[in-house]
């Protein structure tokens, strides 16, 4: 394997042409990709408690960021991971996240 990211996904070979949607609060619909990149930029000590922050809706990081140098780790998810990544980042533009009780910043593009 080079340096390329990993992609990790659950779904079969044939991922969805179109993006599925996603209802807002207003009840408008929102497109949701099939594909996102997550970033962990770096490791940071942080005063922010587990319980406080959501929980990371995806795959353990560790199975799927490779590193991205000169700093930090880089990842791809598809499918479902993708999109349940991806709308729960949304609700949370503080991008830290509960993994396995250990704060993480993860940022999903």
């Amino acid at each position: 394997m080079g340096t390329d990211a990993v992609e990790r996904t659950n779904a079969p070979a044939a991922v969805h042409a179109s993006p599925t949607e996603d209802v807002t609060s207003d009840g408008t619909r929102d497109p949701v990709p099939d594909r996102v990149t997550v970033t962990q930029p770096a490791h940071v000590d942080t005063n922010v408690r587990p319980a406080d922050v959501p929980v990371w809706p995806g795959p353990d990081p560790s199975d799927f960021l490779v590193p991205n140098p000169p700093a930090g780790e880089i990842g791809r998810l598809a499918g479902a991971e993708a999109e349940d990544v991806f709308v729960a980042a949304q609700k949370n533009p503080g991008e830290f996240w509960n993994v396995g009780g250990v704060v993480l910043w993860l940022v999903v593009t």
